[in-house]
């Protein structure tokens, strides 16, 4: 570290009576955390893109399958004139 950080540091130590180490840690132990909700945030995100996908295929399925369904009475009435 330069000259000017390492005061800052210490100006920033004093103003909360802590030594430099001290300080340094907490900082670090705050970098840590923000990694680690980072790497929570970006899971997660993972997570939610994958399920919008299986969502999206569901729906997909689901309208298929309504209209076959829908289309039933008429390839009935098909066959049945068809039998005839």
């Amino acid at each position: 570290m330069d000259k000017s950080t390492l005061l800052l540091l210490d100006e920033l130590a004093d103003d909360n009576n802590q030594s430099r180490n001290e300080l340094l840690q907490e900082v670090l132990f705050e970098v840590a955390q923000g990694r680690v909700i980072g790497d929570t945030l970006k899971k997660r995100d993972a997570e939610l893109r994958t399920m919008q996908k299986i969502i999206s295929e569901l729906i997909e399925t689901v309208s298929k399958q309504t209209t076959a369904i829908n289309q039933l009475p008429e390839n009935l009435m098909e066959k049945l004139v068809e039998d005839k």
